[in-house]
């Protein structure tokens, strides 16, 4: 049970993790997304970091102190905040883009996704009770926060050759078109 609970820590740490840190980088998108939700734009500005700050502390909170009642407290806070902006979304019946990993280039929607998810949520910070029973010792902790970014490099590597690949094929062919700029 301890190794289902370490997987679940790390799996539900890299996604918050993740997440938080890229609407660190895009804080004027997730202001956005706020304000469409019906946050007034003086209070979305304002308030727009605290949401990927909750994101990275709960993260860092599920690798350290995963059995604390305050960890668990924020992860289903976290789904419940969620699932109500997918909601407040389908209610509206507005196509809100979610901003979810800090850009609205992934191009999805707040809806049906964040409702469903928040079971995901519970459940997680259930395993993370019931799985890890005693507190880990800081150096599985720091361990289980390398692994998690080691996760976000590779998974953000995978995106970055494609574009890389393209931007390559991008110049190969204005190297054909344009024989004024310089060859290698």
């Amino acid at each position: 049970m301890i190794a289902l609970g370490l997987c679940v820590a790390m799996a539900m740490a890299t996604v918050l993790l993740w997440a938080g840190l890229a609407k660190f980088t895009s804080l004027g998108g997730f202001a956005s997304t706020l304000q469409a939700l019906g946050v007034p734009a003086k209070w979305s500005h304002r308030f727009s970091a605290l949401a990927p700050l909750s994101e990275v502390l709960t993260a860092l909170g599920v690798l350290f102190a995963p059995h604390w009642r305050w960890t668990l407290m924020a992860v289903v806070a976290l789904g419940g905040a969620f699932a109500l902006a997918g909601l407040v979304a389908m209610l509206r019946k507005r196509r809100i883009l979610c901003n979810c990993f800090g850009s609205s280039a992934t191009g999805g929607y707040l809806g049906l996704t964040q409702v469903l998810a928040l079971p995901a949520y519970v459940g997680g910070a259930s395993i993370l009770y019931y799985g890890i029973p005693t507190a880990l010792p800081l150096a599985a902790g720091a361990l289980l926060f390398a692994a998690s970014g080691l996760a976000i490099v590779s998974l953000k590597a995978v995106g970055l050759r494609k574009v890389v690949s393209e931007a390559r094929g991008d110049r190969l062919s204005a190297e054909e078109m344009y024989v004024w700029l310089p060859q290698r």
